[in-house]
């Protein structure tokens, strides 16, 4: 079984693009207290990311199995349905960072500290993707995630952390009975190489999204998942 823990990853924080995406005044005193408090956290952080190579073992109308483990989502049949090989991942801010917030508070200090965790968070997914290129030469890639979309609602993390077996504790996540993950800055997801492209925004009519990568493409789900005209 083909598995990986990445926890040496360096988290390099851009101050100064921080501060500006939370409105703080350069030489103010939120200023210097932002510093102090991104310095703090750097020193402590410790991103993780847990992946796997699976394979898929059959796939019908809307369900699939991924190395035994069942899913049941229409997008997920059709953008694998020329898939052999699958890439399950989890990756986090890390618990030290997580702790070190739970003990703030300051209600300022705590947006703070949230925006310092999904910093460390998108360092923990740039180390995966690396990774992941230079072990296994991948190709054009997409990723779907749990709780993403309708069709592959939040519940499905508990089958999703089945796949990805006890190497997901070596990371200090945890899923909640809520299927939301502690620490909150973790992330789920499923990459798969494809040739066709694929962004979940394209199939989320959400109006106001912050994440949005692409525009929404009214009708796609119809026509390309479910075969409306």
């Amino acid at each position: 079984m083909q598995e990986f823990l990445i926890d040496s990853i360096p988290f390099h924080p851009d101050n100064v693009a921080l501060a500006k995406r939370l409105h703080i005044r350069a030489g103010s005193p939120d200023w210097v207290d932002f510093h102090n408090l991104v310095s703090e956290l750097q020193d402590i952080a410790r991103p993780k990311v847990f992946y796997k190579i699976a394979f898929i073992d059959k796939t019908e109308l809307d369900t699939l199995m991924i190395d035994g483990v069942r899913f049941q989502s229409r997008v997920m049949c059709v953008n694998l349905a020329e898939v052999d090989r699958v890439f399950p991942y989890l990756a986090t801010c890390g618990t030290e960072l997580a702790q070190r917030r739970e003990q703030e508070n300051d209600i300022l200090f705590q947006f703070w500290a949230d925006a310092i965790m999904e910093a460390a968070l998108r360092a923990a997914v740039e180390a995966f993707l690396v990774d992941l290129t230079a072990r296994y030469q991948t190709g054009k890639m997409a990723v779907m995630n749990p709780g993403s979309l309708k069709d592959w609602p939040i519940t499905e993390q508990q089958p999703f952390f089945q796949l990805l077996g006890a190497g997901a504790h070596q990371t200090g996540v945890m899923l909640k009975e809520s299927m939301l993950m502690h620490p909150a800055k973790s992330t789920t997801g499923l990459y798969f190489e494809t040739e066709s492209g694929f962004v979940s925004c394209q199939l989320c009519p959400r109006q106001f999204c912050l994440n949005r990568r692409v525009p929404y493409i009214p009708n796609l789900l119809d026509q390309k998942y479910f075969g409306k005209s």
